[in-house]
């Protein structure tokens, strides 16, 4: 078993638990924070080379696709500092020591004051393989009750209910420009049809 570090990656084991071809000589983190760490790690290449291999540690994340009581589908519209610009996303956020499923009810509440019936998990993916260790969970929230938000003070975030056609047409178009939530949107398309399809017959 490899040596897990600050935000739980794993030292020696590759996807899948795999032995890793690339040995870990040493390990320097030119800086540590809540949400990320910067990591410098020197590296033995399958080659033979040694190289120095900067990334960002990270939790997990959560992306969460509520679907309201009413068939609505809601997105949100979020400053985001880094690019200086409103993004389009669904609700979203790190994963704590609760787990995946828990950070999404979190999240839920926090971003929209939701509260679902059923959630359900539609699977996971890594993003920005080559410089981020997070994996990304994606949910389907079914039978959201909007309410009070609890938002954190640096979130500004404007919320939207779309019909699910127009929302599943701006994640395929770019619209949603926030990529883990236009891939989190079109893994929920068929859940959100069927189950839609279910309720009218």
């Amino acid at each position: 078993m490899g040596m897990k570090g600050p935000h739980g990656g794993m030292e020696g084991v590759g996807g899948g638990g795999f032995p890793s071809p690339w040995h870990v000589l040493g390990t320097e983190y030119l800086l540590r924070s809540p949400w990320r760490d910067l990591r410098v790690d020197r590296v033995r290449l399958h080659t033979g080379d040694e190289i120095s291999y900067s990334y960002l540690e990270m939790p997990d994340a959560v992306f969460v696709v509520p679907l309201t009581t009413d068939g609505k589908i809601v997105v949100l519209r979020q400053y985001r500092h880094p690019v200086r610009a409103w993004t389009w996303e669904v609700v979203g956020g790190g994963v704590g020591a609760e787990g995946p499923v828990e950070a999404a009810r979190r999240e839920l509440l926090e971003e929209i004051g939701g509260r679902c019936r059923e959630l359900v998990p539609l699977g996971s993916f890594y993003v920005g393989v080559a410089t981020l260790t997070a994996r990304s969970h994606a949910f389907l929230a079914l039978d959201v009750e909007l309410g009070a938000h609890e938002r954190e003070p640096m979130e500004l975030i404007e919320t939207f209910l779309l019909d699910p056609d127009d929302a599943f047409a701006r994640a395929r178009d770019g619209r949603v420009d926030e990529s883990q939530s236009a891939l989190a949107l079109l893994m929920a398309e068929p859940r959100v049809r069927a189950h839609l399809a279910a309720r009218r017959r």
